[in-house]
Order: structure tokens, then sequence, then C-alpha cells
């Protein structure tokens, strides 16, 4: 089989390239070396041309390497002498073999004997005291008698618990003590929670009883695991719940979250005051800080009192950092003269360093307005 070596010295002016593994294999095991930087083969078993001999673990080409670099990239393909071979026919074993597979169908035999419906093969010790895996039991989708008391663990342990089959209790349930203090917490299962059907064929499936975490608990990625959300499918006939219902959230035929925005005092959009009203600034050549650090422009407001055409440019940059008519902003907003512009959106426009801006005459100039212009940026 064939296999690429890493980790070798390539000395581009001595052809030569140096691999530790090149120790153990002949010169016909070595098949190729490309170099992938260049895109040429450098060596070749199948061509004279470019051949080479090798001396331990030191290959030198023949093919000439002079113009290129050491730093080159290299392909370097070898056979590792290890390879699966299919046999199709027959493969006669040694008669130690054969002794070996008779004994082997006997003991089979007298198993296969022994598990005949019906047939009692007698009382079974299972000694598991040495810490051994747990003994699974497949009852075939019947029921397993149990004669005396099955006593279950003080406490759950935190593995996987897989159920097969159906476990019959006799009247009474669950004895009081059986499962001790503390192991289903209080509330945990809660009055008609395990009603008819709630654990339906397959619930609880391998992994389907997961860690529970409390209301605002830490959370660690790929440790602390949690129930995914599910949501209803509602369009046509919407569906409405009580005060005090619980639900499910509701989606799209084509699975499209529903989400009807609500008015809130907490977690809206900032707003960046470029105005001549009081403590505020009027946007003018200097470039003026919206937020300095990575954020989104979501709409603004923009009036140019001017009697020409005034250009508002929003950076991706510190406005420390920004030279007018230099810096290219990542926005530039032609505000015809005598004109507003307003605009809000619910999607907004990525700045991830900062946000600054400026206005001036041109697309791409730096002369300041006669008249500053005012300015409200919507961001978050």
């Amino acid at each position: 089989m064939k296999k690429r070596l890493t980790s070798y010295t390539f000395d581009a002016s001595e052809q030569t390239v140096t691999h530790a593994d090149f120790s153990d294999i002949t010169l016909e095991g070595i098949q190729m070396i490309i170099n992938t930087t260049d895109q040429i083969i450098i060596y070749n078993f199948a061509d004279t041309a470019k051949g080479g001999t090798l001396s331990t673990d030191t290959l030198t080409l023949e093919y000439d390497t002079t113009s290129m670099s050491d730093t080159d990239k290299l392909m370097i393909l070898v056979e590792d002498g290890t390879t699966t071979q299919t046999i199709a026919g027959t493969v006669d074993l040694g008669a130690t073999d054969n002794a070996v597979l008779d004994t082997i169908d006997a003991v089979l035999d007298t198993i296969n004997a022994k598990l005949v419906t019906g047939t009692d093969i007698g009382d079974v010790t299972i000694n598991n005291s040495t810490g051994a895996a747990a003994v699974n039991i497949q009852d075939g989708g019947n029921t397993i008698t149990v004669d005396g008391t099955v006593s279950a663990n003080a406490t759950l342990s935190a593995e996987t618990t897989k159920v097969i089959g159906t476990v019959r209790t006799a009247s009474g349930g669950i004895a009081s003590g059986s499962i001790a203090s503390g192991a289903i917490a209080s509330g945990a299962v809660a009055s008609g929670a395990v009603a008819s059907g709630a654990f339906a064929s397959g619930s609880i499936a391998t992994g389907a009883i997961v860690d529970m975490l409390a209301d605002d608990a830490a959370f660690t990625p790929a440790t602390s695991r949690i129930m995914p959300a599910g949501y209803f499918a509602d369009e046509a006939s919407t569906d409405s719940v009580t005060e005090g219902d619980i639900g499910a959230a509701r989606m799209t035929l084509d699975r499209k979250v529903l989400v009807n925005p609500q008015p809130h005092t907490q977690g809206g959009l900032l707003v960046g005051n470029f105005t001549s009203g009081d403590g505020h600034t009027a946007l003018t050549a200097t470039a003026q800080v919206i937020k300095a650090s990575a954020g989104q422009v979501y709409g603004w407001y923009i009036m140019n009192p001017n009697g020409v055409t005034i250009y508002v440019h929003i950076y991706n940059v510190a406005a420390a950092s920004v030279t007018v008519g230099t810096t290219t902003a990542l926005m530039n907003i032609a505000i015809p003269a005598g004109s507003a512009a307003n605009i809000i959106g619910t999607q907004g426009i990525t700045f991830d360093t900062a946000m600054s801006c400026a206005a001036t005459t041109t697309g791409g100039g730096n002369t300041a307005p006669s008249t500053a212009l005012e300015v409200m940026i919507f961001y978050y």
C-alpha cells in the first residue's frame, strides 16, 4: 500500500531529499516525489530521467532542483510494505486447526440443545463480583418473572439507563424504600407526569434520559446536556393558549420560526446623536465616534440644510484613526440639497472593528459642508 511521508528535509541546491523512513525501504520502494509548490515531478521510479540514488536516509535526485527553494512543499509517496490480499477459493487448514474447530463445534451443539424452547437448563449462577459489565437480559418482548426481592441502587448513576422489554411489578407498584430518599428528587415526578402512554415505546432509549439543569445554572459546552426545543406548525388555523398555560413555539410549514416582536424597556437600539442639540455636535468633516468597538448599524436620520448634495461617510474604523478624504468608508450616503433621509431595519449592517462618521461636499474629498448636518445613527 502507498503512504505519504512528511517531516522531510529538502536541499534544492544539493538535489537531495532526506527522511528517516528511507532507511527502512529500498530505492524501488520510493514511488514518486512531487514539488507541489512548483507542480513538478522531481522523482519517478518509472522515469529514467527522474531517478536517483539512495544512501541510508538520503535520496540524491537526478533531476536538477537547483532553481527550486528548500522550503518548497513536497509530496513523497512510498510503498509501505503492508498489503492486504483477498483470497478466493478454499484455504486448507492443518490437522491441529481442524481439531480446534471440531471442539468448538461440539460445544456449540451442546449449547444449542440446552436453548431449545421449553428445556429446563437448571439454575444459573452469575458472578459479577469482579466489577465486570452489567448483565443484560433480552426477553424478546415477553415478561420475566422474578422470585424474591429485587433491590435498586440507593442512587441513580450518571450512566445511561437502558430499558429492554417490560418490567412488571406486583400490587403496590414500587415498594416503599426501594428507591432511596433523594434518588428521585422531590417534585421531579409530578402528579400525572407519568400518565398512561407518557413513556411510549422507545421514548426511554439510549441517551434519552439526560442530566437536568436548574434554572440559571451554568452550562458547559460539550458536557452539559439539555432537551432540544420543539416547535408547533401553526399557519392555517392558529391555536391560542389561555393565561397560565404552557405551549410550544410556532413555526411555518417549511420550518421558519414565527416571531412577533414586542416592545421592551431593555435590549433596544442605541442612538448616535450628531445634531446641534444641547450637548451634541452636528456632523461635519471631522470624524465622530458612533461606537468605539464592533457593532451593527440598523438605520439613520440625516438632514442636509445645504444648497448642494452632501455625502455622509460611515467608517469601519475608530474615529481617532480616520483621515477624512483618505480612509475608505464602508458606507457613503449622498443626501441631496435641502433634503432628509431616514431608514431603520430589523437586520443590522456589521462593522467588525468600530463605527465612526463624517460629512463632506464630495464622495471622496475632505471639504466640510458650509452648514453641519443633523444626523442620528441607530446602532447596537
